[in-house]
């Protein structure tokens, strides 16, 4: 959140969407999260789930990117 929030007051938000099925978001510091809020920005993470389980040939992007991811 922005510093000084108000819920009174409207701000632009950051959806950032994790982009990868063998990883994920975890809790830990995001130094570009903490730039976007101090820019005014509400942001807000998240980890959708899809690609994982469905094996590793499924996962495996290397020479892939830009085609099937």
């Amino acid at each position: 959140m922005p510093q000084g929030y108000s819920k009174a007051q409207r701000y632009p938000a950051i959806l950032d969407v994790h982009g990868g099925p063998k990883a994920a978001y975890g809790t830990v510091f995001f130094h570009e999260m903490q730039v976007w809020a101090s820019a005014g920005y509400v942001v807000m993470f998240c980890n959708p789930y899809g690609g994982d389980g469905k094996g590793d040939a499924f996962s495996d992007m290397r020479g892939k990117y830009g085609t099937t991811d």
